[in-house]
């Protein structure tokens, strides 16, 4: 019996679900940790391995998200051994303060998150695409422009009307969430 069955029999339709849930906030909990956006999504998709691998250890009704982030964590640490040659890496204290700091944040930055992500979902693909791609790959409005085949002043108006559908909804979820 092979490593992939054990990882194929450990892995749920629900925790595929929570993981796929789990990628917007893992990725801004990593961004918050390393500071890189490109640095980040390939600490994400060691996270994802990792997660899967670990598929296993996962014990159904924990958080999921809080699970995920302490493996987020130690792949962050693995990136800083790596890196720890360069001069703009934090010092361990400081790494360890921010970390501290964020996983004592209150639930409130987690409900923000949770109806961010919820309000992505609702947006047509072509608007998560423009999303997607402005914030996590950190595109330029001229590299958006060439790549959605539209004008400049197209690019920047669809990305102002998005923000602004986004923001609406998050502020709509949240004052669902409190009554």
């Amino acid at each position: 019996m092979g490593t992939e069955n054990t990882i194929d029999a450990a892995i749920k339709p629900a925790f595929v679900r929570q993981l796929t849930d789990a990628q917007f906030p893992l990725l801004s909990y990593i961004m918050l940790l390393v500071g890189g956006s490109a640095d980040a999504r390939d600490i994400l998709q060691d996270t994802n391995l990792t997660i899967i691998k670990d598929a296993s250890h996962y014990r159904e009704g924990t958080p999921f998200l809080a699970w995920a982030k302490t493996l987020a964590h130690y792949q962050v640490l693995t990136y800083r051994k790596k890196q720890s040659r360069d001069r703009l890496v934090f010092d361990d204290e400081v790494f360890e303060r921010l970390s501290a700091t964020l996983a004592e944040r209150p639930e409130k930055s987690n409900r923000r998150l949770d109806a961010l992500n919820s309000c992505l979902k609702k947006l047509a693909s072509d608007q998560q695409a423009l999303i997607t791609t402005k914030y996590f790959e950190r595109l330029s409005i001229q590299q958006l422009s060439e790549r959605f085949a539209c004008s400049q002043s197209a690019v920047v108006s669809l990305l102002y009307r998005i923000r602004k559908v986004l923001a609406e909804c998050v502020k709509a979820t949240l004052a669902k969430e409190a009554s």
